[in-house]
C-alpha cells in the first residue's frame, strides 16, 4: 500500500527539529514552512528553499497562506496559539522530553533525576488547550542510570526522540496512527519559574545522595546552557559553584539520623569561585567566569543532640 505524504509545519529549536525535518524529507514528505528564533535551523533550511518564520505577534497573519496537513512541535519552547496548531488540516503533535502525565512542563530530565527516578521517557502527543495534556501518539521510556547528569540524560531523550518520531511518522503514512488519552490524575507539572529549593545551595542537613542528585541534575555540560540554577556552597570564603561532586565510600552515602553517634560525611566537590554568577547559570557550568577552586573535601559538621 502506498504511504501518504503530507504536508508539515515545524517549529521549535535545537538539532533535533533538524533531525526530524530530514527524516521528512527522505520519505518524501514537504516541509512547507519553519518557525524558530535558532539561526543553525535558519541556515539548514535556506539552501533548501524552506521559508523560515521567527516567532512574532505578526506569525498567524504571516502563516495565512500556509497549507500544512500536520503541525509538529520539536524542541519548542513557545506557546504555539491554538490559530495555527489547530489549523493543520490532519493533526498536530509535540515533543516532550517526559513520560508525561508525569513532568509535564520544563526541564523534565533535571527533575527526575533530582526526584531520584530510575526511569524517564519520552513522549509524542496531540496538541490541546492545556499544556502538555493532549493524547498520547508515541512514548519510550529511558533508563536514569545511577550517574546520570542532565547532560547524559537529555541525550538519551534525544536519541529516543528520534526513534518514536520514526515509529508514529510510519503510523501517520499508514492511516494507523492511534492516541490514548493521559490520565490526568497522575500529572505533574514544572513551570518557567519553578526552581530547586534554595537556590541549589548544597544543605548539610540533607543525605549526600540528595546532595550528589542535585549537583548531577544542574550538570548540563560545558558549553551548554543551564536553564535553572548553578549548584552551590556558601563559606566563610565565599560563594562557590559546584561543577561536579563524588561521595567517597558507600557507607557515606547516607545521613546519620540525629542521637547516633557523631559522624561526619564528606563529599569532594570542584568548585568554581564565582560570587557573581552564583544563581541562575546562563552559560553552562561554571558560568564560564570565574576560577577554579580546585577538588576539596568537604565536611558536614558533628551531628549532636
Amino acid at each position: 500500500m502506498p504511504h501518504t505524504k503530507i504536508t508539515c509545519l515545524l517549529m521549535g529549536d535545537q538539532s533535533l527539529l533538524i533531525q526530524c525535518a530530514e527524516i521528512l524529507r527522505s520519505r518524501g514528505h514537504q516541509v512547507t514552512a519553519i518557525v524558530t528564533d535558532d539561526e543553525s535551523i535558519r541556515k539548514w533550511a535556506t539552501p533548501l528553499s524552506i521559508p523560515v518564520h521567527a516567532h512574532g505577534r505578526d506569525l498567524e497573519q504571516r502563516l495565512a497562506t500556509t497549507h500544512y496537513d500536520w503541525f509538529f512541535g520539536i524542541a519548542n519552547l513557545h506557546i504555539v496559539p491554538e490559530s495555527i496548531w489547530g489549523k493543520a488540516a490532519e493533526g498536530a503533535a509535540n515533543f516532550h522530553d517526559g513520560p508525561l502525565p508525569r513532568y509535564a512542563g520544563l526541564n523534565a530530565p533535571s527533575w527526575a533525576i533530582l526526584a531520584g527516578e530510575t526511569q524517564h521517557g519520552v513522549t509524542w502527543h496531540a496538541l490541546a488547550k492545556g499544556i502538555d495534556e493532549g493524547d498520547i501518539y508515541a512514548q519510550r521510556p529511558v533508563e536514569i542510570l545511577p550517574d546520570e547528569t542532565a547532560l547524559t540524560l537529555n541525550t538519551k531523550c534525544f536519541e529516543a526522540a528520534i526513534e518514536t518520531f520514526g515509529e508514529m511518522l510510519d503510523a501517520v503514512e499508514s492511516d494507523t496512527l492511534e492516541a490514548r488519552a493521559q490520565n490526568l490524575a497522575e500529572r505533574t507539572y514544572f513551570g518557567k519559574f519553578d526552581r530547586p529549593e534554595a537556590a541549589a545551595t548544597l544543605r548539610f542537613d540533607r543525605p549526600a545522595a540528595t546532595l550528589d542528585a542535585l549537583v548531577r541534575a544542574l550538570d548540563y555540560g560545558p558549553g551548554y546552557g543551564n536553564p535553572l540554577f548553578l549548584p552551590k556552597l556558601r563559606t566563610d570564603a565565599g560563594v562557590f559553584c559546584v561543577t561536579s561532586l563524588s561521595l567517597p565510600q558507600p557507607d557515606q552515602a547516607t545521613l546519620l539520623e540525629r542521637g547516633t553517634r557523631e559522624d561526619r560525611f564528606a563529599a569532594r566537590a570542584c568548585c568554581h569561585r564565582n560570587k557573581q554568577r552564583a544563581g541562575n547559570g546562563t552559560r553552562g557550568r561554571g558560568g564560564g567566569a570565574g576560577r577554579c577552586a580546585g577538588p576539596r573535601w568537604i565536611q558536614r559538621p558533628e551531628v549532636r543532640e
